[in-house]
């Protein structure tokens, strides 16, 4: 399967549950999130030459709101834009995209970096590790997925002053005529990750869990994604003092929704209409 899903829009619904902690400082408490949160991802893309690049904006959107687009054949964006920012201030640390982001990758969805302008900047960014388990952030094989079949990919994040190789395994899990589903993991550490270093501060930041994704076989759409996932990271004092400054945890789901839209608003008729299930 190639993976030559990059339409010029796309949308997708999306549900998490974070259970997070951070942590300044040994004699500091820990700062406690726990949140459920909805909303919507856009994704505008455009191809160039071998890269496909998205403008990613995420639009959280409270339930009543959710439950009132479902009944509304249109709406204006700004208006619930501004419902997102409201909700994503509203945490005591802000979880996710506060504004939209430019990633680009491969056709295959590897190697999914931020960008200016479609361009790499100098040195390379890397994405912010709150949204990996966002859609088309981990790419896949350009192999056949058949049933069984392995391949390992690593996806580079952002975390504090320090930018990190997350290496995952996917497999291929199951395929019929129309869709192929693929599991998906974080590799275990090996112990040989090397710590950012920032004035003597030494961090470490892993990763661990797993989550399906389903593919449309004709061009390779993410139709729906779900699972668990975990952050931890650990800043080292320059007098030895291990201090665990976030310890997040994220179950998710998401699907890809008939939603169409313009920069001003958006369409939700076919939307409304959905059932509910997520299919994984």
């Amino acid at each position: 399967m190639i993976l030559t899903f990059a339409p010029e829009k796309a949308v997708f619904e999306f549900s998490q549950l974070l259970d997070n902690a951070y942590k300044e400082t040994a004699r500091t408490p820990p700062l406690a999130v726990k949140a459920q949160q909805q909303g919507f991802l856009f994704y505008e893309s455009q191809l160039q030459g071998p890269r496909v690049m998205r403008l990613v904006t995420e639009n959280l959107l409270s339930k009543t709101s959710m439950l009132t687009l479902k009944k509304t054949e249109q709406a204006t964006r700004k208006e619930y834009f501004e419902e997102h920012l409201r909700l994503y201030f509203e945490l005591p640390k802000p979880f996710g995209l506060e504004l939209p982001l430019e990633v680009s990758s491969d056709l295959m969805g590897r190697g999914a970096m931020p960008t200016v302008d479609g361009q790499p900047t100098t040195p390379p960014l890397a994405l912010p590790w709150e949204i990996v388990h966002f859609p088309l952030m981990t790419g896949v094989s350009a192999e056949d997925p058949a049933a069984g079949k392995e391949w390992k990919g690593v996806v580079k994040v952002k975390c504090g002053f320090g930018q990190f190789d997350l290496p995952f395994t996917g497999k291929w899990a199951a395929k019929d005529t129309t869709y192929a589903t693929a599991e998906v993991s974080f590799d275990p550490p090996t112990g040989q990750e090397q710590p950012a270093t920032f004035k003597s501060v030494k961090l470490q930041f892993k990763a661990e869990g797993k989550w399906k994704v389903k593919y449309r076989l004709a061009d390779g759409c993410p139709m729906v994604g779900g699972g668990n996932v975990g952050y931890v990271g650990v800043a080292t004092s320059p007098s030895g003092e291990n201090v665990e400054v976030i310890n997040a945890k994220v179950g998710f789901k998401w699907r890809f929704v008939p939603v169409g839209f313009t920069k001003k608003e958006m369409m939700t008729a076919s939307w409304g209409m959905m059932e509910a299930d997520y299919g994984v």
